[in-house]
């Protein structure tokens, strides 16, 4: 029926555009196909709520994050009939969770090839902040390691072959 203006804003809709259309403009087209979304708007016709973090689309394709609930509202008889959402925007705090999570995944693959012996792997996609930082730290120690190992190679090929002509 209508969405307040940080919604709006949040999303890239004027209240136009919105009034008289279906929940499902705001989510994907699989996930609006899923038993999952049948089932959250089974549970809301029963007037139960709902409380997650869900991921809704801009009106632009840009992925938006919100924490919400979907509360049913009750006619005198106890019939539900509409649903309010109360919503926040988590959109940065879910992507730099993301980020975050990634970049340990990757930093932990990179240490575990260290400690296997293997020289080759490095952490190789973007990171902002901390996690960029974190990326250059364990690249760096991989060169310097792979340098240190080269010249411990080098050093001993060449003892070796001055022992050889000894």
């Amino acid at each position: 029926l209508r969405a307040n203006e940080n919604f709006l804003r949040a999303l890239g809709y004027s209240q136009e555009e919105i009034r008289g259309k279906h929940h499902r403009m705001f989510v994907d087209p699989a996930t609006v196909q899923s038993p999952s979304y049948q089932e959250f708007w089974a549970k809301l016709k029963r007037g139960e709520f709902d409380a997650a973090e869900y991921k809704r689309i801009s009106k632009t394709g840009k992925d938006v994050w919100i924490r919400a609930s979907y509360n049913p509202i009750f006619t005198p008889e106890g019939t539900p009939y509409k649903v309010m959402k109360i919503a926040t925007d988590i959109t940065e705090m879910v992507e730099t969770r993301t980020e975050n999570e990634q970049g340990m995944s990757e930093a932990v693959s990179v240490l575990s090839g260290l400690s296997n012996g293997d020289l080759t792997k490095k952490m190789t996609r973007e990171y902002k902040g901390t996690f960029a930082q974190i990326k250059e730290a364990v690249n760096a120690t991989v060169d310097r390691l792979l340098h240190t190992v080269k010249s411990i190679t080098e050093a001993a090929q060449s003892v070796n072959s001055a022992a050889g002509e000894i």
